[in-house]
């Protein structure tokens, strides 16, 4: 064996080109695997610092507690940790200018809360003592009331109660109710404001709920009016406490056995668990921290790890299948070239057991080298892939997004580039194992297809001359040696098309909202209350304003006319139809009126009926719509609607027009039913109806500063506004994420696609020397030897390119019919993908040849004519 080992590294070393060409296959699969791995492993942390960040670190809360039940689950060994939060009371926030949020809500916190919970300061620092208190941002932005870092405020703080029953004290998930509820004072006290913090998460503070919290030092709880002294705790499970999570839970709550699991696992309904709160022993109200848990204890059911570790199994499946291809062929050429010395071995008595071990010695000395290159290759380029992911995600607001090196997914990696070279190595292997010394020594092991007569086509020889013919037949000849070839451009030309669809399609989505007519957009929660300060809005730098109400109206099917394409396709076998009815602010009802060719006044006697749709038909392909068969002139009979319900007396709407212009905010998209557009003397003249859906819509000078605006000036609720310049923007760097990923992958599949041609014609053509030097002995030219080569390049070119076009051009199909659904801007060929393809291919080739070429012209001919004889 030892023999056989050194003959092996003698023969690496004699080809070091080829061994190269290997090493930088493996490093680089390794490469990609190992990129793979710790990218998933950076998402995988990523998300768990998020949870954390937005929900805090903890597992289980546990409301209600004494002090002593809460010191008992601190000391269960199954915990790891936990932090403590008391109610302390409610307080009336002079000034405040949201009225359905009248109070603060002060929330004594221990400091491993400050730590861990999801309070995050933007200015300051958290309470030392009972004097201090922490406000939230909220405060100012929402509720109107400019208080700062080092203020003092005195509060008067009291028990929320209901104004019935006093008995019934009242907290954060019961919205302010009016007159229905009172504020029984309990004390009165000066706090200094030491810190301000980003709004608490809705677990911690609904967003129903009526007081803003703010955060005081944890001793102010023995103060408490309104929690009666009972403490909140979260807990953070050890990893053994985690794995049997609903075990520790139950005894911590007191309840029996097996109900949570039984609950989770869905074995109990939910009417079952709520009877056994109801009735059994627990008596308090836990909260699971649900995705935490999740990802935590690797149970991504219902999370978007889920499509995360599914994506990473089948590129890593994609990259060890196209690995193998790659890497088996530079091991199948090293053993057809050491066919004779195995036959020599054999002959003197080497077992097929050695001459196997012996090509898997020479895959691990080239996994040896190359794998811990591959390693470090994609730690390095997952490094600088997480920076710059990490810097465009946090346009996004992800700013936990760090390079991850974790080992158990590095050993991962590594023992899948180990199976990827075991596998590559194990066809040539068993057939060098096989070999008859006889027909190794006379260099006929491979003669199978020798006596074959290959037929040419006749066109070859008519277009292409006899350098045409000797290409085809050596094409067909060696068929199995270039089978790879042709496949490794198939798949990266396939790969690429579709990948180049895929960005393409995600770059024109990513500019979508630069065509819409609006770029804010306002979700009225009360029209009646809310349209005065939605007016104000318009006037502070916009373009262009639409203050939306709808209505739903009740149509009898048999009652209106339909189109007969919109009616087979999109409306259901139903007695009642449904149509919405809007207006849409004096200005924008003007503007569209003179739109479509009327006047506001002419429109006002009636309704606008905008009579266009885009949509699926039942074969799931996109088309427009005209939904009526209604002109000018005529008129609809409908019902208000009330909870799906017609109700009241029916009305009739007469149509002063008809139109496939769309009103602003609106799109061809959403308007499924049509759309009565009518003034807003109508709308108002209903409006004991129209309380369900209003939003204002605004074209701004400066959509940012406007946003701003509306928060700061007109404290509304961030949520409440969608900022369609912000969406570009992040839709912006999370294409330029999905592109980071996308091409590198392209790229490294082409590399190790680029290495494994490379390899596979330079050797074959250097095994082939011997035949271009009898070819130049009988007469053939150095012209006519060039066109050869180049006739081979293009016989090869060709066949991959149509498998490569064709599949990829179908792969992108596939893809815009998966998202056709959400994103639908019609199928296009992807020509400039194919083009770019085709001259890829054609350079490559070109390249690849040209150097072999160079390199077989600077052999001796008689040399080379005597190889195989000496």
């Amino acid at each position: 064996m030892k023999l056989l080992n050194k003959l092996t590294l003698s023969s690496l070393r004699l080809n070091r080109k080829r061994t190269v060409a290997t090493i930088v296959g493996i490093m680089l699969s390794t490469a990609l695997l190992c990129t793979v791995a710790t990218m998933t492993a950076s998402i995988y942390n990523a998300a768990i610092l998020e949870e954390k960040y937005a929900s805090g670190d903890y597992h289980y809360a546990f409301y209600g507690r004494s002090e002593d039940a809460a010191n008992a689950i601190a000391a269960n060994r199954q915990v790891e940790g936990t932090y403590r939060t008391a109610s302390v009371g409610y307080a009336v926030l002079e000034g405040s200018a949201n009225e359905y949020k009248p109070y603060v809500y002060l929330l004594a916190m221990d400091e491993n809360g400050y730590e861990n919970s999801s309070a995050h300061l933007t200015e300051g620092r958290f309470p030392e003592n009972d004097s201090e208190i922490v406000i939230s941002s909220t405060i100012k932005t929402n509720g109107g009331v400019d208080i700062n870092v080092g203020d003092t405020i005195t509060l008067n703080v009291g028990t929320r109660v209901s104004a019935s029953d006093s008995s019934v004290v009242l907290g954060q998930s019961y919205p302010y109710t009016g007159d229905e509820e009172q504020l029984i004072e309990g004390y009165t006290k000066e706090y200094t404001v030491v810190g301000i913090t980003e709004r608490l998460n809705s677990e911690t503070e609904p967003h129903s709920a009526p007081g803003y919290t703010v955060l005081t030092y944890w001793g102010e709880r023995e103060n408490s009016v309104q929690g009666a002294g009972e403490i909140n705790v979260y807990a953070r499970y050890t990893a053994e406490g985690l794995k049997n999570r609903y075990s520790v839970t139950e005894g911590i709550l007191g309840m029996d056995s097996g109900i949570l699991s039984k609950y989770y696992g869905g074995t109990i309904t939910e009417e079952e668990y709520d009877q056994w709160f109801s009735e059994g022993s627990a008596g308090t109200k836990y909260y699971e921290n649900y995705y935490l848990v999740c990802y935590e204890t690797f149970d991504f059911k219902g999370t978007a790890m889920v499509g995360i570790y599914s994506l990473a199994v089948v590129v890593m499946l994609i990259i060890i299948f196209t690995s193998v291809v790659c890497i088996r062929n530079s091991f199948a050429i090293s053993i057809n070239e050491k066919m004779r010395q195995y036959g020599m071995l054999a002959s003197v008595g080497a077992t097929p057991r050695q001459i196997k071990k012996n090509v898997y010695y020479e895959a691990f000395i080239l996994a040896v080298i190359g794998i811990p290159l591959g390693v470090l290759l994609g730690l390095l380029a997952s490094y600088i892939v997480s920076a710059v992911v990490g810097t465009l995600l946090s346009d996004l607001g992800l700013e936990l997004f760090i390079f991850t090196a974790s080992p158990l997914y590095i050993i991962a990696s590594v023992a899948l580039a180990a199976i990827t070279i075991y596998f590559s190595a194990l066809s040539p292997a068993r057939k060098a194992a096989k070999i008859s010394p006889i027909s190794a020594i006379t260099n006929v092991a491979d003669s199978s297809d020798v006596k074959k007569a290959f037929k040419t086509p006749g066109y070859v020889k008519k277009f292409f001359g006899m350098g045409g013919v000797i290409a085809h037949k050596n094409m067909k000849r060696t068929k199995k040696r270039y089978r790879v070839v042709t496949f490794s451009i198939a798949a990266s030309v396939t790969v690429f098309i579709a990948m180049f669809y895929f960005m393409d399609l995600l770059m024109q989505s990513a500019d979508i909202y630069d065509g819409s007519d609006h770029n804010i957009t306002w979700n009225v929660t009360d029209w009646r209350q809310e349209k005065d300060t939605a007016d104000a809005i318009a006037d502070e730098g916009t373009e262009g304003y639409c203050f939306s109400r709808e209505l739903s109206l009740t149509i009898n099917t048999a009652d209106i006319a339909f189109n007969r394409n919109y009616y087979s396709d999109n409306v259901v076998e139903s007695e009642l139809f449904y149509l919405t009815v809007c207006s849409l602010g004096e200005a924008e009802y003007e503007r569209f009126s003179q739109q479509v060719g009327i006047s506001a006044n002419e429109a006002a006697g009636g309704a606008i009926l905008v009579n266009t749709y885009m949509g699926q038909n039942s074969s799931g392909t996109y088309k427009t719509y005209e939904i009526y068969d209604i002109s000018e002139g005529e008129s609809i009979t409908a019902n208000l609607t009330d909870d799906g319900e017609p109700i009241g007396e029916t009305l009739t709407l007469n149509i002063m027009a008809v139109t496939d212009e769309i009103p602003m905010g609106y799109d061809v998209t959403s308007i499924r039913t049509g759309l009565l557009v009518v003034s807003d003397e109508w709308m108002d003249a209903h409006s004991e109806f129209a309380y369900a859906n209003a939003t204002a819509y605004y074209d701004a000078d400066d959509p940012d500063e406007l946003e701003e605006l509306m928060i700061s000036k007109y404290s509304i609720s961030g949520s409440e506004i969608v900022n369609y310049n912000t969406l570009g923007r992040q839709n912006q760097s999370l294409v330029m994420v999905i592109a980071i990923f996308a091409y590198g992958f392209i790229i490294v599949i082409v590399l190790i696609g680029v290495t494994n041609i490379f390899n596979t014609i330079t050797t074959s053509m250097d095994l082939r020397s011997r035949e271009f030097a009898m070819l130049e002995s009988v007469g053939m030219t150095k012209r006519e030897f060039n066109r050869m080569i180049r006739l081979e390049s293009i016989f090869y070119g060709i066949k991959s390119l149509v498998i490569g076009v064709v599949l990829g051009s179908a792969l992108s199909y596939l893809i815009y019919r998966s998202l056709s659904s959400s994103i639908d801007m019609g199928y296009s060929l992807p020509v400039l993908g194919i083009l770019i393809s085709i001259a890829a291919v054609a350079l490559l080739l070109f390249s690849i040849m040209r150097f072999s070429v160079k390199k077989i012209l600077k052999h001796n001919v008689i040399e080379d004519i005597r190889r195989d004889y000496v």
